[in-house]
């Protein structure tokens, strides 16, 4: 059996040796448990591979990743990529897979959780969340939506004053 790794067509070695395959494989079953299509599953493992690349040449450590990195791969490296990694440079993609890959990191307790200061909107959501999290047949994307929509709503009528609801 052949022992070095395998290469694609533009040299590039196999996304394995860019992503450790516990984070990856953490990546993957959490992506495929929220029921994400295999072609985007694997598209966002490609973007992973292109981020933890980038940041091994940058030489960031997993603990170091946050949003303030991410965003600095996306507005900065992925904007002017010239390292011909084999991946959609779809920024939206990227950021849409970078988001995962923190909340798994986090979850495995790789980085750090990310600093929150709860305005009283926020703690309204987030019991808002919870609630539809226990309501059973809303799909993640209507969950997604309909906390943006509270969310603008929330905002726009209490800014960062409390909100009082009649229960």
């Amino acid at each position: 059996m052949n022992s070095t790794p395998q290469m694609d067509c533009l040299g590039f070695r196999s996304v394995g040796e860019h992503v450790d395959q516990r984070y990856a494989g953490a990546l993957k079953r959490y992506l495929s448990e929220r029921r994400y299509a295999t072609h985007t599953v694997n598209g966002y493992l490609d973007c992973v591979a292109h981020f933890f690349q980038w940041a091994k040449r940058s030489v960031l450590d997993l603990a170091q990743i946050d949003e303030t990195v991410v965003a600095h791969f996306l507005n900065d490296h992925l904007a002017h990529c010239n390292c011909g990694w084999p991946t959609r440079s779809d920024r939206a993609d990227s950021s849409a897979a970078l988001g995962h890959l923190l909340l798994v990191l986090r979850t495995l307790g790789i980085t750090a959780a990310r600093p929150t200061k709860l305005t009283p909107v926020d703690e309204e959501l987030r019991r808002f969340v919870e609630h539809m999290d226990g309501a059973r047949g809303l799909a993640p994307k209507t969950r997604r939506m309909a906390l943006r929509v509270v969310r603008e709503l929330l905002r726009e009528r209490f800014r960062d004053r409390p909100s009082c609801f009649r229960r």
